[in-house]
């Protein structure tokens, strides 16, 4: 191609638009990227070497040519290192593809009314085409003085030799981004099944990989963003401030760590928790960038909740703990005002109605420590096979009538028992609670909806009702112990804390969802039992004889129990801890018709204790009695021995049962008045 051809309107010439030269201009990332240090070193040195004032290494686009090496520019052009395509010499050499010499601008039919001679002051020109390695010319490595001069062959020579070194720094930046892209691939490959949305970029931020979890949170499948600057995917408020303080960071400590607003394909954005790596090839050049994204919002919600779980923790260990010690007080109080009733001491009215008072008043300080303790987990639960089915039959027959006539109750369980492990009586409570709860809140009437489903590894129960719902503050708060939206006096706080720890203690999960207006469903997940076959408690029948073992650390609850044995005609013996038990019961096992064990002692654990009583003795009943026993305390095999547990605070009449129940007579079956039970 002659230069006669290119003089008529070069700058429209097709050579500076084709489509594939300019795609191999931009596959380099030097169009937008800063100075490179090569091209720097080379102008400074053509300059030099040349002995012109201004050196550049031109890369030309259709409508701009950019400097990715400049020396010697005037301003404005030295800061903004591009210029229009009129003002760029170095077009021509892309056109023709071929040493450009001009001697003087002024006059030259290409340059006469050209910005590089009236603003510039470009008079002398001389420049060789910088190509790609696939053989297209991307620009020029170029000279120019601001006086004419007469280049020489040796002049061109040096010009030549200049853009051969030019072409050996592009022909290594693009071996190094075929690596680049080749490893970002290979680290696409490894994060793709992660559930954390991974994007991998070049360095220059172009997307390379994006996994699945990409996709799921942002909505755009791989095809649509490989390929895509990743910058373009960013929300409109996130800053230049911000995307230069993630560039700094990149490559000075190769790492950066912050929030990133993103616009998800629907137009929504999408606050990301965004963690940035920098990875390198074996010379510690970098090859790309690992960016691993998480929902801000989701992580504020789970870190939300495991403060609350912890909250919760907290609150159910301060609130076990007060348990504890009040419930060893209560069963002293409780066992005192029993055989207070039943004495045939004379008592005047007043006497009776304090009598009373003292037991109305114990009683609800039973009631709000037996609530602490489910909250807390404290309740020791039996191990026995439960059909939920019967449970959600058994619970609505004990609250039906609590419950407004105005409600209607629609109930829906399997045909197919819906086995768990548990304790009944304490499930049977968990669910009366909600059913109750929403209950209160339809004083009106209203539908109450009860479903019982399940699949191979859990049971489902869901309750819900149609009253007013909650808002976030109550929704968030309404298994905390003792908050309650109802008026003073007409609840504890403790009925859904209560359910919330029963269900905890059966290896399960409670949930609630409510908005203002549209109800509230409780959902509650338990592991179901696959099949029959669970170990449960063994037959034990009492021998005769009457003599009972206490075992107790505490000395006021050992001493009201003793006595309350010794009121039903037992004789009884108190002793203070497991290692003194097992000796007795060792020297003698044939002795001892029943032992009544604390399961919280400081020598020997109740639960150690109760595995070596029962080794000793198998056919010995041993009633475990607890005040505040978490189920950890006993491993699940012995609580599915256990033949009963008597909780505390107890009364005496309690305490009657319980022993009948392993089979107990009680010497003085009958005796004196029977005590309220608790």
């Amino acid at each position: 191609m002659s230069w006669v051809d290119v003089m008529p309107l070069w700058k429209d010439r097709p050579e500076l638009s084709d489509p594939a030269r300019v795609e191999a201009l931009h596959s380099l990332g030097l169009v937008d990227g800063a100075p490179v240090e090569g091209f720097e070193r080379l102008s400074h040195l053509a300059a030099a070497a040349l002995g012109a004032p201004t050196s550049v290494v031109s890369l030309v686009e259709p409508e701009r040519q950019v400097f990715a090496g400049a020396t010697g520019l005037l301003e404005p052009w030295a800061s903004l290192r591009q210029t229009p395509i009129d003002h760029a010499v170095c077009g021509l050499v892309v056109v023709l593809g071929e040493v450009v010499e001009i001697d003087d601008g002024v006059g030259h039919p290409w340059l006469e009314d050209s910005p590089a001679v009236t603003e510039f002051g470009v008079r002398a020109y001389l420049g060789a085409p910088v190509r790609h390695p696939d053989g297209h010319v991307l620009g020029g490595m170029c000279v120019m003085d601001h006086d004419a001069r007469q280049w020489t062959q040796e002049d061109v020579t040096r010009i030549e030799e200049f853009a051969v070194l030019a072409n050996q720094e592009i022909a290594e930046l693009h071996g190094h981004r075929v690596r680049s892209r080749a490893a970002c691939r290979e680290l696409g490959r490894a994060f793709s099944q992660v559930s954390d949305a991974v994007v991998v970029t070049t360095m220059d931020g172009v997307i390379a990989e994006w996994n699945a979890a990409a996709a799921d949170l942002l909505g755009y499948e791989r095809e649509e963003v490989v390929g895509r600057d990743s910058s373009t995917l960013l929300a409109p408020q996130a800053s230049e401030r911000l995307v230069e303080e993630m560039r700094v960071a990149m490559v000075e400590e190769g790492k950066w760590e912050g929030a990133l607003p993103m616009i998800a394909k629907d137009g929504t954005e999408v606050l990301l928790s965004t963690v940035t790596m920098v990875f390198r090839d074996e010379a510690g050049k970098p090859l790309g960038a690992v960016n691993i994204n998480r929902d801000a919002a989701a992580l504020e919600r789970a870190d939300q909740a495991m403060i609350q779980a912890q909250k919760m923790e907290s609150l159910g260990a301060l609130a076990g703990g007060l348990a504890h010690d009040f419930n060893n007080l209560l069963t002293a109080m409780l066992g005192a005002v029993s055989l207070l009733r039943m004495s045939d001491s004379p008592r005047t009215p007043d006497d009776t109605l304090n009598l009373e008072t003292i037991d109305e008043a114990a009683h609800r300080a039973a009631d709000i420590t037996g609530g602490l303790l489910r909250f807390a987990r404290g309740e020791l639960a039996r191990l026995a096979e439960v059909d939920l089915r019967d449970v959600v039959s058994d619970s609505l027959r004990l609250s039906r009538l609590t419950l407004p006539k105005a409600v209607e109750v629609d109930v829906s369980v399997p045909d197919a028992p819906v086995m768990a492990e548990g304790d009944a009586a304490q499930l049977q409570q968990a669910v009366m609670n909600i059913v109750m709860n929403a209950g209160y809140v339809m004083p009106d009437g209203g539908t109450l909806l009860i479903a019982l489903t399940s699949d191979e590894r859990e049971a489902h129960l869901s309750i819900a009702d149609t009253g007013p719902g909650m808002d976030e503050e109550t929704r968030s708060r309404v298994f905390e112990p003792f908050y309650t939206t109802k008026p003073s006096g007409l609840g504890t706080g403790l009925g859904l804390p209560s359910t919330y720890g029963i269900v905890a203690s059966h290896r399960g999960s409670i949930g609630v969802d409510s908005v203002p207006g549209d109800g509230a469903t409780f959902t509650i997940r338990l592991p179901r039992l696959p099949g029959r076959g669970v170990q449960q408690a063994p037959a034990v029948s009492a021998p005769a004889g009457d003599l009972v073992m206490v075992v107790d650390d505490n000395t006021i609850v050992r001493r009201a129990t003793v006595t309350m044995l010794q009121r039903l005609g037992y004789q009884a013996k108190g002793v203070a801890g497991g290692e003194e038990a097992l000796r007795m019961v060792q020297d003698a096992p044939g002795l001892w018709v029943a032992v009544v064990l604390d399961l919280v002692m400081p020598d020997r654990s109740g639960a150690e204790t109760f595995r070596e009583l029962t080794t000793i003795r198998p056919d010995l009943p041993v009633v475990v009695s607890s005040g505040y026993a978490p189920n950890h305390f006993l491993r699940d095999e012995d609580r599915r021995r256990i033949p009963v547990v008597l909780h505390k605070p107890f009364t005496l009449e309690r305490l009657r049962r319980v022993l009948a129940e392993v089979g107990l007579e009680s010497p003085d079956d009958g005796a004196g008045q029977p005590a309220r039970d608790v």
